[in-house]
């Protein structure tokens, strides 16, 4: 590929900005279980040092790690799930794939995606025994008040959600969640998710 070649011929060209949250506080603040998980197997060093987590390779190979692994991010995803259920009234299966989008801009992967559960949901109207595995789409972010375009993916967003997720005929085979507020905390911190 043609961005291959750039990178190799100029690499200081490329480098890394995160313009949100870092790994680091992303697995302290929101995952406690897989930062217990992972001190638990490479001890506390990596929070200051993110090289350390390729000492968790090995474990990739034993089974009681990954078993591990596997319910930590069950539990996750069971305590969101009911998070939906309990706040929304949408009962999400945490059986099923969890696509998540947050951040949004007019013109970038939010509104690719709606269009995309479009596909998925006129597909499925259309054949109902359609073997597709059960799958959540879920949304979170804010529009400023002027930014219009925004506004309008929120808003195209929560109508499309309303009308799929109350749709009897497709089985629950697609579910569609826009967490209200971003979920950001207030100064006491009380909007948390409870995962």
């Amino acid at each position: 590929m043609w961005w291959r070649i750039f990178a190799e011929d100029w690499p200081e060209k490329f480098n890394n900005k995160t313009n949100g949250i870092t790994p680091r506080r992303w697995l302290l603040k929101a995952n406690s279980r897989l930062t217990q998980l992972i001190t638990g197997t490479v001890g506390p060093a990596w929070i200051t040092d993110l090289t350390q987590l390729r000492r968790l390779e090995p474990s990739a190979e034993d089974a009681a790690f990954r078993e591990q692994f596997w319910l930590a991010k069950r539990a996750n995803k069971e305590a969101l799930a009911s998070f939906f259920e309990r706040k929304l009234k949408v009962l999400v299966s945490p059986d099923s794939p969890f696509d998540v989008q947050v951040k949004l801009h007019e013109y970038k992967r939010q509104l690719l995606l709606v269009l995309y559960i479009l596909v998925l949901y006129n597909r499925l109207k259309k054949d109902p025994g359609l073997a597709n595995a059960p799958r959540a789409l879920i949304f979170g972010a804010k529009a400023a008040p002027g930014y219009f375009m925004a506004k309008l993916i929120v808003k195209l967003i929560h109508q499309v959600a309303e009308v799929i997720n109350r749709d009897l005929q497709i089985g629950g085979k697609l579910k569609v969640v826009f967490l209200p507020n971003y979920r950001v905390p207030s100064s006491s911190g009380s909007s948390r998710l409870p995962i």
